[in-house]
């Protein structure tokens, strides 16, 4: 049994995870997109470990961390990894369409399969160096929200280059 939290709340960009294996609790916490640190319980009996696990995740819960599936967690790291751990993120797909004017639109899972869309990630941060961010990503490139394509020189350059790279590596 495992449990995933996360909090990213005010400032925070944290996650807890519980796992019990035979008689032990292992638990791992840190920023998300770190390794983290751990610290493994031994109990009694499986039975306690379990119930260590769910004390544990009640307490963290009441602070504020929701639980999240591996498939969710696994994604709010690659996006702290590009954007860097210490900024604040949120982020979620779109269909691009760079003859248009307003050139993107939110997509559904179903709709950024089909061979005729061109998916993105828009990705909306608030850094400690620039303030708000918001960047496009796709296959085909880098962009700011009104459709500029961010090039090499450019003050959001590095957290682009990070960002095409995870993204074309999908």
């Amino acid at each position: 049994m495992k449990k995933i939290l996360v909090t990213q709340e005010e400032k925070h960009n944290k996650f807890w995870i519980g796992e019990v294996k035979g008689t032990t609790l292992h638990t791992k916490w840190g920023r998300i997109g770190t390794i983290g640190q751990q610290k493994s319980y031994k109990k009694s009996s499986k039975y306690d470990a379990e119930r260590m696990l769910d004390k544990k995740f009640r307490e963290k819960y009441n602070k504020g961390y929701d639980e999240n599936t591996l498939e969710q967690f696994k994604e709010k790291t690659i996006i702290a990894k590009i954007i860097g751990t210490a900024n604040k993120m949120d982020y979620f797909w779109v269909e691009l369409d760079l003859k248009k004017k307003k050139f993107w639109k939110k997509a559904e899972a179903e709709r950024l399969q089909q061979p005729d869309c061109e998916p993105g990630l828009m990705i909306d941060m608030q850094t400690r160096k620039w303030g708000e961010i918001k960047l496009i990503v796709s296959n085909n490139g880098c962009y700011d929200e009104n459709g500029n394509t961010i090039r090499e020189g450019h003050h959001w350059w590095e957290i682009a280059e990070k960002a095409h790279e995870a993204i074309a590596s999908v």
